[in-house]
């Protein structure tokens, strides 16, 4: 055999070598107090990207975060059968999300700071946006300065495609929390008496959060309650959510631009709809709100006329607007 013909043949030896390595699979991990995994936690860690973390029924008192990216954290059905509660009553976050392409469904989440948090800035603080006091009359102008400036520079907001979907939250100060990330989805989850926010978003772009129902927000101690806050956010999609018996206001929005909200529903709250300046290009289209203490239906921003004039209102139903007109009877 020539030299040539040697080498031709190892070179095919290896090429049948390499066919027949074993190519990593997707796994599921089971959680369950009889399982390999009795935590949500020792699961995640152990998890690879693309594997599933599937958690049995059951109650789960524990912190998560997710560090490891495009896993699913999927909760037995039916829902709320498989309980996080945070082990320091109202304290901490049930689970948080670092890595990018993480889907969490079929929890309730419950007894937490904030149910889940999503963010690709591991200095964020829940604090900030208190100190901000965003959605209402005022605020800190020095903390908001303090964002700014971060954002601009060593934080740059960049996708997360985070999924958060078919879960029940209960009893936390936020449900979820959207911050300085994008490509999110917020869909299909139930909000019972949360204390400060059903749904909250800080720095975000593109999200799309739809089907939601958020019922009674209210805390006497907090100074605003919000059923949807959108604050500081780009081409946002608030679609089909209902919201209602939220003590301050249904859904609102900040320093937002060209963001959409659509056939939503907004009832028995203090205001239903309520656009705060400065935000600019927003189109509030097909929402029902009605039966709020105060307006249906507000706008605080001057466009190029006059009140309510930055941002764009069409076929919206409502009792009562500020200025008249952004929604009709």
């Amino acid at each position: 055999m020539s030299r040539m013909q040697r080498t031709i043949v190892m070179a095919c030896l290896c090429v049948g070598a390499l066919m027949v390595l074993p190519v990593a699979q997707a796994k599921t991990l089971l959680v369950c107090p009889s399982c390999v995994y009795t935590t949500i936690q020792s699961a995640v860690d152990a998890s690879n990207p693309g594997d599933t973390v599937s958690v049995q029924a059951g109650s789960y008192s524990e912190n998560v975060t997710v560090s490891t990216p495009s896993i699913t954290l999927k909760g037995q059905k039916p829902m709320g059968s498989v309980l996080l509660d945070c082990p320091s009553s109202g304290t901490g976050v049930g689970i948080l999300v670092s890595s990018s392409g993480v889907t969490i469904k079929g929890f309730e989440i419950e007894g937490c700071e904030i149910g889940v948090e999503a963010s690709l800035n591991p200095d964020f603080t829940l604090a900030e946006v208190r100190s901000m006091a965003h959605l209402s009359k005022g605020g800190n102008p020095a903390a908001v300065a303090r964002a700014q400036a971060r954002q601009a520079t060593k934080h740059a907001t960049s996708d997360q495609n985070t999924v958060i979907s078919d879960n029940t939250f209960e009893e936390n100060a936020i449900g979820v929390l959207l911050a300085e990330t994008g490509d999110c989805i917020v869909s299909g989850n139930d909000f019972f008496a949360n204390t400060e926010a059903g749904i909250y978003t800080f720095y975000t772009f593109t999200d799309s959060i739809s089907g939601n129902t958020i019922e009674g927000i209210a805390s006497s101690s907090a100074p605003e309650n919000v059923g949807i806050g959108i604050v500081y956010g780009q081409q946002e999609s608030v679609k089909s959510n209902t919201v209602r018996y939220a003590n301050y206001l249904g859904i609102g929005e900040q320093y937002t631009y060209s963001s959409t909200f659509s056939a939503n529903r907004t009832f028995r709250n203090a205001v239903g709809l309520w656009s705060f300046t400065p935000s600019a290009n927003n189109t509030f289209s097909k929402n029902d709100s009605d039966a709020n203490q105060f307006w249906d239906c507000e706008d605080d921003t001057v466009g190029s006329k006059s009140k309510g004039t930055a941002n764009t209102w069409t076929g919206n139903v409502g009792d009562t607007s500020e200025p008249p007109g952004l929604c009709k009877p």
